[in-house]
């Protein structure tokens, strides 16, 4: 995050901020970590935020095996994603957005937990979040359960 460039990049991009956030749901995006302070000094119209965190040498593996990452930038990327964890939670406590943090991967285990903590956008019913659930879990995409 370049604070010094927060101004201009609201002053250019807000409107299209705010008008993307009308557009938009539910974003699932590791990257808002670090733009959430750009979008909530614009105005965007954002509720809530979910942070789905795991350890972060997981996080690191995962990014090495996917081959977005060399391995020797392992301890660059830790502090990187701690930051922009820190930088999403200091983001929403400014500007009063509730934040619901789950780890990764132990919601997956436990769906009823999620389906209560979750602030989700229109109201549902178990049976409803349930077969979402269903239809959209893949525990063969889960590589790490630390």
């Amino acid at each position: 995050m370049d604070w010094s460039r927060l101004d201009a990049v609201v002053e250019e991009r807000g409107e299209a901020l705010r008008t993307l956030s009308l557009q938009t749901t539910v974003v699932k995006d590791p990257r808002f970590c670090w733009t959430l302070p750009a979008w909530l000094a614009s105005g965007a119209s954002i509720s809530a935020v979910v942070l789905a965190l795991r350890p972060l040498d997981a996080v690191v593996e995962s990014r090495v095996r996917a081959g977005m990452i060399p391995d020797e930038s392992g301890v660059w990327a830790k502090n990187n994603f701690a930051y922009g964890i820190g930088l999403a939670m200091a983001a929403a406590s400014e500007y009063r957005v509730p934040v619901v943090v789950v780890r990764f991967p132990d919601f997956l285990d436990q769906p009823e937990d999620l389906y209560e903590r979750l602030p989700l956008p229109e109201e549902r019913t178990w049976e409803e979040f349930h077969a979402a659930f269903v239809k959209v879990h893949d525990a063969s995409l889960v590589h790490d359960r630390r």
